[in-house]
């Protein structure tokens, strides 16, 4: 049985294993997030937890810009608001400013201090991204020997 990321705090775990995944893309439900700092000191990582304050299993690195392209020095003691809609995320930040989110990266085990075992942590669904954009034509169907539409009827394609 899979441990749940509701249950694993990685910032208290004595020791985690991280996955770089391949260039997929994680599909984060529609919602906000919160971006609590992970890797300690100044660290760029941050864990992502849902609304109600759970560990998705992933993390992220994070850099903020200014209207000029130049880094902007991120106050590591306060969560990041990130807002995901359609498969999109996009991060508040101050008027002006830019914020880039790494691509995210799963964290796979973490040994829990008061059990001292390994404990597996459960994902999100990730998608492949698609360069091809969906083809999709609509149309009627028409009598044959009339050549007129047949009342009702339509048909739509996806590809």
């Amino acid at each position: 049985m899979p441990y749940s990321p509701t249950k694993v705090n990685p910032r208290t775990a004595q020791q985690a294993t991280y996955s770089f995944m391949p260039e997929q893309k994680l599909l984060l439900p529609n919602g906000e997030y919160i971006l609590k700092q992970g890797g300690g000191g100044n660290s760029p990582i941050y864990y992502i937890y849902n609304s109600d304050d759970k560990f998705t299993g992933y993390w992220t690195w994070l850099e903020i810009f200014d209207k000029k392209n130049k880094l902007v020095e991120i106050d590591f003691t306060k969560p990041q608001i990130v807002n995901a809609l359609n498969g999109k995320e996009s991060l508040k930040v101050k008027k002006g400013q830019r914020g880039k989110i790494d691509r995210f990266h799963q964290l796979t085990s973490v040994y829990s201090k008061k059990q001292e075992q390994q404990v597996l942590i459960e994902r999100y669904p990730i998608y492949q991204p698609s360069d091809q954009p969906v083809a999709q034509s609509t149309g009627t169907i028409v009598d044959k020997n009339s050549n007129k539409p047949i009342k009702g009827s339509t048909v739509e394609e996806t590809d």
